[in-house]
C-alpha cells in the first residue's frame, strides 16, 4: 500500500468520524426566495448559504446548542427575534452588507461577549441585545442613527457604565442611576446623532432638556412618563416624532414642533393633561392615531393643509381649526348625479341633483360632519388625503375628490 493511499484512507476515516451534527446541511434551511425563513437543523456550527438577503424573524430562535454562525455578505437585514435565546453563541461577525438589525434579534444570547456593528448598519431594534448578560464590549459606528428602547439592557457593558448620561457610539443611550430632583439637561454631546428609544422613560425628576442640533428623530417613548418635564427644545433638524415620544408628560404646558417635522407618531403626546398650546407646522403630513388623546387642557388646534393623514388624533373636546377643508372644493358622483361640495369655515355649500344645500360643518380628527340649516345632523364622512367619503342617514355613500 502506497503512502498516498494510506493518507487518503485516513482522511476518509477522519471525515466519517466527525459528527455531522456539528455542521449545517443545505436541507436544514427553509427559504422563501432569498429570505431565510427558518433553520430546522440542530448543528452547532452553521454557515448560511450565499445569496440569502435576509434572515427572517425567529429564524434561529431557541437554538441553544448553536455556537457559531457564518453570515454571507449578501445579507442586508437580520429580522426580529432571529437569534433569540441562542444561549451558546459566543461570537458573531455581522457583515458590512447589513443595514438593519431587528427587534430582540439577539435577546438572551447569554454567552455572547462582544459585538462589532459594521458601518453599513443604520438601525438597531429595541431589545436587540437585551439580556446578553456576558456582553461586555460593544462597538457602534456613527452610521447608526436609530436605536430602539432597551437594546443593550441587561448586559455587562451597561453594568460597567458610570451613572449619568450613557452613550454607545454617538447615540445617547440612556440615563443611568437615580436622577436628582429638578434635573435640567443641557449638556448632551454636540456630536450626538441620535437618542435611543425610551432613553428617559419615567425620568420623573427631569424638568427641562435641550436636544442638540443634528438629531433627526425623536424616537419611540424617549420622554414617555417624564411627569415633571415642563420645557423641551426641539431643534430644526428633527423630521419625525415617534410613537409615545412624550406620552403622559403631565407637566408639559406647550410645545413647538419645528418646521421640518413631517410626521407625529401614534400616542406621541397622549395624556399630556397640562398641554394648552401646540403649534403644528406646514411641513407635517401625518398625525398618528390618538397623538393628542387625553390632552384635556387643549381646547383648539390649527391643522395645516399639508396634513393628509390624521385618524382620531385629538381628544373629543378639542376644536379643530382646519385648513384641510376650509377654502376647498370637492367633487364626486353616484348613480343619482354629480355632487359638488364647497367648504368655507364654518359653513359648507352643496349642490346635488339640481338642489343647493348649506349649513355649518365640523372636523374632528378625520371625521367630517355636515349640519342642515337648523342644526340637524345631515351627512358624516371620513377624510383621507384628497378623498372624502360621505355617508347619509340611509347608509348610502359617495366618494368625493379634492379639486
Amino acid at each position: 500500500m502506497t503512502t498516498k493511499t494510506i493518507v487518503t484512507a485516513l482522511l476518509v476515516l477522519i471525515t466519517l468520524l466527525i459528527p455531522l451534527s456539528l455542521y449545517s446541511q443545505s436541507q436544514d434551511f427553509e427559504m422563501n426566495g432569498t429570505v431565510l425563513v427558518k433553520y430546522n437543523g440542530s448543528a452547532a456550527r452553521v454557515t448560511i448559504p450565499s445569496g440569502v438577503t435576509a434572515i427572517g424573524n425567529n429564524a434561529f430562535i431557541n437554538k441553544g446548542n448553536l455556537t457559531s454562525i457564518t453570515i454571507p455578505s449578501s445579507v442586508t437585514s437580520i429580522g426580529s427575534y432571529a437569534f433569540q435565546r441562542c444561549s451558546s453563541l459566543t461570537s458573531i461577525t455581522i457583515p458590512s452588507s447589513v443595514i438593519s438589525i431587528g427587534v430582540s434579534a439577539f435577546i438572551g444570547c447569554t454567552s455572547l461577549t462582544s459585538i462589532t456593528i459594521p458601518s453599513s448598519v443604520i438601525s438597531i431594534g429595541g431589545s436587540a441585545f437585551a439580556d446578553c448578560t456576558s456582553l461586555a464590549s460593544i462597538t457602534i459606528p456613527a452610521s447608526v442613527t436609530s436605536i430602539g428602547g432597551g437594546a443593550f439592557d441587561g448586559t455587562a457593558w451597561l453594568d460597567s457604565q458610570p451613572d449619568g448620561l450613557v452613550y454607545v457610539g454617538k447615540v445617547l443611550y440612556t440615563y443611568k442611576g437615580t436622577m436628582p430632583t429638578n434635573t435640567v439637561i443641557n449638556n448632551i454631546r454636540a456630536d450626538t446623532v441620535a437618542i435611543a428609544g425610551g432613553a428617559f422613560f419615567q425620568c420623573t425628576s427631569l424638568t427641562s432638556i435641550t436636544i442638540p442640533s443634528g438629531i433627526t428623530s425623536i424616537e419611540s417613548g424617549v420622554f414617555s412618563e417624564c411627569r415633571s418635564l415642563t420645557s423641551i427644545t426641539i431643534p430644526s433638524s428633527v423630521t419625525s416624532i415617534g410613537d409615545y415620544a412624550f406620552r403622559a408628560c403631565t407637566s408639559l404646558t406647550s410645545i413647538t414642533i419645528p418646521l421640518g417635522v413631517t410626521s407625529v407618531g401614534v400616542n406621541a403626546f397622549a395624556d399630556c393633561r397640562s398641554l394648552t398650546s401646540i403649534t403644528i407646522p406646514s411641513s407635517v403630513t401625518s398625525i398618528g392615531a390618538a397623538a393628542f388623546s387625553g390632552c384635556t387642557s387643549l381646547t383648539s388646534v390649527t391643522i395645516p393643509s399639508s396634513v393628509t393623514s390624521m385618524e382620531h388624533a385629538f381628544h373629543p373636546n378639542v376644536r379643530i381649526i382646519d385648513s384641510l377643508l376650509s377654502g376647498t372644493t370637492w367633487r364626486g358622483s353616484d348613480s343619482e348625479g354629480i355632487m359638488v361640495l364647497m367648504f368655507n369655515r364654518p359653513n359648507y355649500t352643496m349642490t346635488f341633483k339640481g338642489s343647493t344645500y348649506s349649513g355649518r360643518y365640523t372636523l374632528s380628527g378625520s371625521i367630517v360632519t355636515l349640519y342642515f340649516g337648523f342644526g340637524e345632523e345631515g351627512s358624516s364622512g371620513t377624510l383621507a388625503g384628497n378623498t372624502l367619503t360621505l355617508e347619509d342617514s340611509g347608509g348610502d355613500k359617495i366618494r368625493l375628490t379634492k379639486q
